[in-house]
């Protein structure tokens, strides 16, 4: 009979260990035919063994053998047993432990600092290398990016643990939102921190017009011209004209006594403004128009004030160039009197409508009506842009658009006859579901007054909100009312339920608003549920999650009618996601689930915005 002695595991790790068996007398010459292992607390004979390695004809001496998939910081105790043809051999029973698990690093993304027109300071804070038992650095980075922009990383660089660090980014866009993060990475994995946001400030090479503090009604445009070639012969990159409206004359509205004039020094083409307003000659002869390179505010003579817009025209200036000689893009930036602060935005002109339009010049349709831009959303939504079509090989002194700005249209009155009524609505419906220049097409995605170049369904529900608004008493009966729960309310109601080994709570840790739901508070092999019952007519159910738990073994799970339509897991700041449904009566289920053991992140998921609509 062979006699054997289970020896202590080495090389032993949070999920790995090496197991040794010494063979003290094979007991037969032919030698041992194959080796296992009981492990877990207290083995028996009876229990289950895992075979290990065939060893046919192994003599006496130490065998070992590298097992996986173990519990990190978990006591086991591990038993062996030979077999050959005299029969079975046991071991003594050895105790060890795997050591802890590595705590998952975490890293918080702290506010921009230092920010110019071009460049700002980022700073992080490590406050968990992940391993500092071992070690107290972990390696750290940005990530950052503007609505236009791709996503840009910062190199990798060595933060010690509880410390700042800092990073000074540059070549950035004047005047333009960028957002944010910090990065971590050490032995123990990769996490990503909150994401933050800055504004980079005005250029002030381009608005060269500093605004009257005393002033609040105060617009500055300008026409920015951009090569899309780098040729240092077409030196006209980000050149262009400002226009400076403050009010004067008439002050009840923007007119013409409102326009005021700067160049920019040194610039030898660009773009230039011209006011359509007509200079007459006292028998009504037009002599000219006002042009916005001088002060273009009537002369005393002058009884053609239109009191309530100005007519605008779009040209090429050149004194000394032929004009721009490759293709270059083309936009209308804006400014409005502290600008930044949303309460002066939505005050200045009185609160009145700032809209700017296209005016045709398209010979073949004369009667071409282009939709209105509100101008503090272009500000506030669209990164002060307008863009304009790209030009090419533009020639000097040749008008290619023509605009009115004005403080007296609606966007709603589509059909432009000075009230809103059902017929706007009417002519909208006529046009839904057609791309193109409309009138009609007086929203888009990203707001009310942001017209995207097509007729469909944000400007159908636009209008409908809108009307509402302002004529509650006969509203207009909405086809798309959708669902939405965006638990700003404080509190979990119906039809939403939770269950499971603990309910899901409010948390103040929202996507955006004041509020979310939160997973319970659960441990290993325990579910939490959130769960609504929603009868509807709509064909698309959204939500915004967001997850911090082990990778690949907790899961936020999503279900329809019982059926997993998707997962998630990790370290996952927030998202939206959305899945087609059908109408009818549907289950909707968030569960959050964990398996045995192992925490990292903060071992929770978070549901935000649950919304249902058409499309």
């Amino acid at each position: 009979m062979a006699t054997i002695d289970t020896l202590p595991p080495i090389n032993v790790s949070g999920t790995n260990a090496t197991l040794q068996v010494e063979i003290l007398d094979d007991g037969n010459p032919e030698g041992i035919e194959s080796w296992e292992v009981n492990i877990g607390y207290k083995p028996h004979v009876s229990d289950t063994w895992i075979w290990l390695e065939d060893i046919m004809d192994a003599g006496e001496g130490v065998i070992q053998q590298n097992v996986t998939g173990l519990y990190p910081n978990t006591q086991y105790d591990v038993m062996s047993k030979i077999s050959n043809a005299t029969g079975l051999a046991y071991g003594d029973i050895e105790t060890f432990w795997t050591d802890a698990q590595l705590t998952f690093p975490s890293v918080s993304t702290l506010p921009a600092q230092n920010i110019t027109y071009q460049s700002s300071e980022l700073e992080l804070l490590l406050l968990d290398d992940g391993d500092s038992s071992i070690v107290t650095q972990a390696d750290t980075r940005f990530t950052y990016w503007s609505s236009d922009d791709q996503m840009e990383t910062t190199t990798w660089s060595s933060t010690t643990e509880g410390q700042k660090s800092s990073l000074t980014i540059s070549g950035l866009e004047p005047d333009t939102n960028y957002w944010f993060y910090a990065e971590v990475m050490s032995s123990a994995g990769q996490a990503t921190g909150n994401t933050l946001s800055f504004k980079t400030l005005p250029d002030p090479n381009l608005i060269p017009i500093a605004f009257d503090s005393n002033e609040p009604d105060t617009l500055l445009i300008q026409n920015f011209v951009k090569s899309l070639q780098t040729d240092p012969n077409n030196p006209h990159n980000n050149q262009g004209i400002v226009t400076y409206m403050e009010k004067a004359g008439n002050l009840a509205t923007l007119d013409s006594n409102d326009v005021l004039y700067s160049n920019i020094p040194g610039t030898i083409k660009a773009s230039k403004i011209v006011s359509l307003i007509p200079n007459k000659k006292s028998n009504g002869e037009i002599k000219g128009f006002y042009e916005l390179y001088k002060d273009a505010r009537p002369d005393f003579i002058d009884t053609n004030d239109p009191n309530d817009l100005i007519l605008l025209e779009l040209s090429i200036y050149s004194t000394s160039n032929p004009g721009f000689d490759t293709a270059s893009e083309n936009s209308l930036k804006f400014w409005l009197f502290d600008d930044t602060n949303s309460v002066a935005l939505n005050n200045c002109f009185n609160g009145k409508p700032l809209t700017l339009q296209q005016i045709s010049s398209d010979s073949n349709e004369p009667n071409l009506i282009y939709p209105l831009w509100d101008i503090r959303k272009i500000i506030e939504k669209n990164g002060r842009q307008l863009p304009l079509e790209q030009l090419n090989n533009q020639r000097p002194n040749i008008s290619y658009a023509f605009f009115e700005l004005s403080t007296n249209k609606e966007l709603l009155d589509i059909n432009e006859d000075n009230k809103i009524d059902m017929n706007d609505y009417s002519l909208l419906l006529e046009n839904l579901g057609k791309a193109g220049i409309f009138r009609s097409d007086i929203a888009s995605e990203k707001g009310f007054g942001l017209p995207d170049g097509i007729v469909d369904v944000n400007d159908e529900v636009t209008f409908i909100n809108e009307y509402n608004k302002r004529y509650p008493e006969n509203p207009i009966p909405n086809p798309y009312a959708g669902f939405n729960e965006d638990f700003e309310s404080g509190s979990i109601q119906e039809p939403f339920t939770s269950s499971g080994d603990a309910p899901w709570n409010i948390d103040s840790n929202p996507c955006s608003g004041n509020y979310c739901v939160k997973s319970g508070d659960i441990s290993g092999n325990q579910i939490s549920i959130l769960q609504a019952n929603i009868n509807t007519t709509l064909q698309k159910i959204s939500f915004c999650f967001k997850v911090s738990c082990e990778l690949d073994y907790d899961s936020l799970l999503f279900y329809i009618d019982d059926v997993a339509a998707g997962m998630w897991s990790g370290q996952m700041d927030w998202e939206k996601v959305g899945f087609e449904i059908t109408p009818g009566t549907h289950n909707f289920k968030w569960v959050y689930t964990k398996d045995e053991s192992l925490t990292q992140g903060q071992d929770c998921v978070w549901i935000d915005n649950i919304e249902l609509t058409t499309y």
